[in-house]
């Protein structure tokens, strides 16, 4: 299954658990990821610094591996690597992990129905309405209904059309302004970007 953001594919393969055995210590820190089990904040030997991001279940990651998590596999994986509470909000957008940890109030909150999704709508629609997003759309659609019209399409083949340019104007502007929020908040984390393999590929 593609990718939502195939810009954020990268040749990072995540490494596996340290070995169990009586010569190695199993035992990770505060300090450490507990996805790769490697300690944030460290200059890995790529030359990249992992900073912490953290979801509104309360768990923190190290922002490499989180965006791996995230991006690299499938659309549904949505879910917290820990305690796999949904992490889309009731809109079904995806939430923007935060370099800061939420408070403790918030957790609660999120926390009560881990299986549900994120009580009420994302920043992102929220803002749909007041940033003119919603009327450029329109304009787009009503363009779209008359060249249609032009070429003497069916009714239902109109309002088919213009609910998929409709779909695919919102999506692409969410991309967009997720992405936005990702670098802000890998750069209040101070952490440097993996290599990117190649220019992102459209969908």
């Amino acid at each position: 299954m593609q990718s939502v953001f195939p810009q954020f594919e990268t040749a990072w393969v995540l490494p596996p658990p340290p070995p169990s055995s009586s010569h190695a210590s199993t035992e990770t820190t505060d300090a450490d990821c507990s996805i790769c089990y490697e300690q944030v904040g460290r200059v890995k030997p790529e030359g990249t610094i992992e900073s912490w991001l953290h979801f509104p279940c309360g768990h923190r990651f190290g922002s490499l591996c989180l965006l791996n998590w995230l991006f690299a596999d499938t659309v549904t994986k949505f879910d917290c690597p820990m305690c796999r509470r949904l992490l889309h909000w009731e809109c079904g957008h995806l939430a923007v992990p935060s370099p800061a940890p939420f408070g403790r109030k918030e957790v609660a909150r999120y926390a009560a129905e881990p299986r549900r999704p994120l009580p009420g709508p994302c920043e992102f629609c929220q803002e749909w309405c007041k940033a003119g997003f919603r009327e450029r759309m329109e304009r787009r659609s009503r363009k779209v209904m008359r060249l249609l019209r032009d070429r003497r399409a069916s009714v239902l083949q109109a309002i088919l059309v213009r609910a998929r340019v409709e779909r695919d104007y919102r999506d692409d502007v969410w991309r967009h302004w997720y992405t936005e929020r990702l670098d802000e908040a890998l750069m209040d984390g101070d952490v440097l970007w993996p290599p990117k393999r190649g220019s992102a590929r459209r969908k």
